[in-house]
């Protein structure tokens, strides 16, 4: 059933949307809230979301953006705007912290000659 009693956004121009990452959050918000528009400042628990839906829309947003964002940030980031400018920071870190992508290290293969840490080693 539609939220019926939750704010709806201002209308004006200023308030929609900018970037892809707030277009794309802003239709997950609408999607998971049951919403026609939400604005880049509409703050998502002003607008009837709540901790089960939080839930849901982080999952959404970490499947569309390909992050790994806890819900936690839902509640620190509560817009569109800065829960973007979250998402946008994380997605351009993601990459440089994963250098080692297609690699797997197995905690259990301790001979690896191009694993840095001593730790994984036999003493020699």
């Amino acid at each position: 059933m539609p939220n019926t009693v939750a704010a709806q956004p201002q209308s004006s121009e200023a308030r929609m949307p900018r970037s892809e990452s707030e277009k794309r959050i802003a239709a997950i918000f609408c999607e998971i809230l049951e919403l026609r528009n939400v604005g880049r400042d509409d703050d998502f628990f002003d607008l009837g979301g709540h901790s089960l839906t939080a839930v849901r829309t982080i999952a959404r947003i970490n499947q569309e953006f390909g992050v790994d964002l806890p819900v936690r940030v839902l509640f620190e980031a509560k817009t569109c705007a800065q829960l973007a400018h979250k998402v946008d920071l994380r997605a351009t870190v993601r990459p440089a912290q994963n250098q080692s992508a297609g690699r797997s290290w197995s905690r259990f293969s301790p001979a690896d000659p191009e694993r840095p840490s001593s730790a994984w080693r036999a003493p020699t």
